[in-house]
């Protein structure tokens, strides 16, 4: 009996043995990777607005050329493979990643085809497909100027950009921004040229800058990082001002200005279901950045310096959804000492639906603004408003007192699932907004926290990616009136990889 069994055990361990070996095989040849060399490259390129009809209407002929075709030569560029280089699945990934992070392209797809496998490395040819996206995007922004932007991102099909920018609000004037790209980082020209009048004041701007991306090659998948660098002059000359007796802190004063700053950039994106949309997915901004500035003011009444540093921290998550930090800050000294000052805090959060609530979901925005030893026309105001404005107190404050700080606390809720009709995706929306206002010794002047609360609409289209309109209507016991509101939301968080130089603004 004991050699019976002694001969059976000998025979399951061999067995075991033997079947351990066929998994660590079969394990083996799952995760190594199988290395392909590059014999030739297909690149395939589809247009934003193609097919196109043979005889397409003159307005469809002029967008057609106004989208060309992204040129082949981008995309050689980007992937960095040359023949005989050698591959894999992974390498492959990154480059797929790396294409989508461009702002040309609304799909990429890399196939290999292996044409013989003979050897430790397949030869294999690459064919690249892409199609373009939409290079023309329009920016509207009516608490700051300028009120209306036109981007091309692929210009010409070689990837320039062209922003055009037109102030029409109390402002009028022109601003343009040229992006000359490059392989090792993109340069950047700008200008803005502007008249603006108000009741009291009127002065005229100038603005000529230029700036720098200095890409880092990361050795691993992580986000792409980059320098940026910049340099701007600014001419302010009023044409009108009214008598101002601080002649220290008189702010309507001619002046010139150099401003510079260097800053350094994580720029990922994230693909993620419904945050700022109601159930489409978005690319979103997953990274952050620092910059710090330094200028040299000379004006009419004193020469002084400024400093500034600014920072952003966005978090893309599957379970809490997205979360953006930022803050900014700057001063002008003079003679070594703080002069005036400003800080601002943004905290905003989306989160994911709850299913306990029929699918509603939540979303969060905290800004904090304070100023030190601003002056009297520098003041805050309840509602953010354009930065270059001078205006004293506005009509409906009634708190017969300056605002040196000021805390917006913003709550809103989706109240169901979207709900599909024919084309149209909405959902309905509660929001409540809370507001706290302090003087300069840092005490609250509104005896009400509510700022409005009310009840509202989203809607999207289901098939074309337009932006979003929310439409609002809410009641503010601080201005004690009706309060409605009307808008378009594409996108709420980016990276700060702007390459102008400015200053914050007091709003």
């Amino acid at each position: 009996m004991g050699k019976k069994y002694r001969s059976q055990y000998i025979s399951l361990t061999v067995r075991l043995a033997l079947a351990f070996s066929v998994l660590y095989k079969v394990e083996a040849s799952d995760f190594t990777p199988v290395s392909y060399a590059v014999r030739t490259i297909t690149i395939s390129s589809t247009g934003a607005i193609d097919p196109i009809s043979a005889k397409p209407y003159p307005c469809l002929r002029l967008v057609k050329w106004l989208t060309p075709t992204t040129d082949a030569s981008l995309i050689y560029r980007a992937i960095n493979l040359e023949a005989g280089a050698i591959f894999d699945r992974r390498m492959l990934l990154s480059i797929e990643k790396r294409l989508m992070e461009l702002p040309y392209f609304s799909t990429v797809s890399i196939i290999p085809k292996v044409v013989d496998a003979n050897g430790n490395s397949h030869l294999s040819d690459l064919i690249i497909q892409t199609k373009d996206r939409f290079p023309i995007t329009f920016d509207l922004n009516l608490n700051e100027g300028p009120l209306l932007s036109i981007t091309h991102h692929n210009a010409w099909g070689h990837g320039h950009g062209l922003t055009q920018e037109f102030f029409l609000k109390k402002r009028w004037g022109y601003g343009c921004t040229y992006e000359l790209p490059k392989l090792h980082g993109n340069y950047f020209f700008g200008g803005q040229f502007y008249n603006q009048v108000e009741d009291t004041y009127g002065f005229n701007y100038r603005n000529l800058w230029m700036g720098k991306l200095c890409a880092i090659r990361a050795k691993t998948s992580s986000l792409p990082y980059y320098w940026i660098t910049g340099l701007s002059g600014y001419i302010k000359q009023f044409s009108a001002s009214p008598s101002v007796s601080d002649t220290l802190h008189n702010p309507y004063h001619n002046y010139r200005l150099i401003l510079g700053k260097v800053g350094w950039v994580a720029d990922g994106y994230t693909t993620i279901r419904g945050v700022h949309q109601l159930n489409v997915l978005e690319k979103l901004p997953n990274g952050g950045s620092i910059e710090v500035l330094y200028g040299y003011q000379n004006g009419a009444c004193n020469n002084r310096h400024y400093v500034g540093i600014n920072g952003i921290k966005n978090i893309v998550h599957p379970t809490f959804r997205y979360l953006h930090l930022s803050f900014e800050s700057g001063a002008f000294i003079y003679k070594k000492t703080v002069e005036e000052a400003i800080l601002k805090l943004i905290l905003a959060y989306s989160g994911p639906p709850i299913r306990t609530c029929n699918g509603a979901r939540q979303f969060v925005a905290i800004n904090y603004i304070i100023g030190y030893q601003m002056p009297q026309e520098r003041v805050l105001g309840i509602r953010p408003r354009d930065p270059a404005s001078l205006e004293p107190l506005e009509q409906d404050n009634r708190l017969q007192e300056p605002i040196y700080g000021r805390l917006n606390v913003q709550l809103q809720s989706t109240l169901h699932k979207p709900i599909v009709i024919q084309t149209i995706r909405f959902v309905c929306l509660g929001f409540t907004h809370f507001i706290g206002l302090y003087n300069q010794s840092n005490q609250l002047l509104n005896e009400t926290w509510v700022d409005n609360y009310g009840v509202g609409v989203q809607l999207e289209h289901v098939r074309m990616s337009w932006p979003t309109v929310a439409c609002t209507i809410g009641y503010s016991p601080l201005l004690g009136k009706i309060v409605p509101s009307v808008q378009l939301s594409i996108g709420h968080f980016k990276n700060k990889k702007t390459l102008n130089p400015t200053l914050i603004a007091y709003s």
